[in-house]
């Protein structure tokens, strides 16, 4: 087995070797868009690395897209709060 300055290890098979860093580099992804809930995913070792990869950007996706959700709800909200006392209430309710 050789290995290089940078300590990784070059072995026969690169190609697999890339395969596993990229579902790991998935895996990876997922449990920070999760966070906390990372720890209730079932096993995944059977998933293929396409798969991993596609369901840790839609979930990121989903992620997104109920954060701008939110948001829009927040700022519709605000608009039934008198002019004056909005810059009030968004502090108080989001810091």
């Amino acid at each position: 087995m050789n290995t290089v300055d940078s300590g990784y290890s070059l072995t026969a098979n690169p190609k697999r070797d890339t395969r596993i860093f990229m579902k790991q580099n998935a895996m990876d992804t997922l449990r920070k868009t999760l966070g906390p809930a990372a720890s209730k995913l079932p096993d995944m070792s059977g998933v293929s690395e396409d798969s991993l990869a596609e369901f840790a950007i839609a979930v990121d996706a989903a992620r997104q897209r109920q954060k701008q959700l939110l948001e829009d709800s927040a700022n519709h909200s605000l608009r039934l709060v008198p002019a004056m006392l909005r810059p009030v209430v968004r502090k108080v309710l989001f810091g």
